[in-house]
């Protein structure tokens, strides 16, 4: 397709059309010198729970600032743009990160399933950290 993408922690200045970053503030600082160098380039950065819920209502100047100068906002929630400005709210998106899904049954397993996490995984949010979230057989 033409496409090529490169997953990094941070960005080392390599030349791009597209950032995408998460989290507001933690990204602050890639997200203003990725515009900087690339100020045609578009910026996407992907509001995660720590900054809807704790970043950002610290009145983070940093995170602001980087809600201005981003093109696009993607939030998980509708109830996520309450409390934005019409300009915040304008650059936003809203991608749903769980659907419904149709009812499927499975033959019932007596070996352990092989399961993948994918994301930023901390103590404060593994399923596996705290009694009442851990997995039962």
């Amino acid at each position: 397709m033409g496409y090529s993408a490169t997953a990094q922690f941070g960005w080392d200045g390599s030349p791009a059309d597209v950032l995408i970053a998460l989290h507001a503030v933690r990204s602050a600082e890639v997200v203003s010198r990725f515009r900087k160098t690339y100020p045609r380039g578009k910026v996407i950065v992907v509001l995660t729970g720590t900054d809807l819920y704790q970043d950002l209502l610290d009145c983070s100047s940093v995170g602001h600032q980087t809600l201005r100068i981003s093109d696009i906002l993607v939030m998980t929630q509708e109830a996520s743009l309450e409390g934005f400005s019409e300009v915040v709210r304008a650059k936003a998106i809203v991608l749903r990160k769980s659907v419904e899904l149709p009812l499927i049954q499975f033959a019932r397993r007596t070996e352990f399933p092989t399961l993948v996490t994918v994301g930023h995984m901390r103590d404060k949010r593994s399923i596996l950290s705290s009694g009442s979230n851990r997995l039962k057989a």
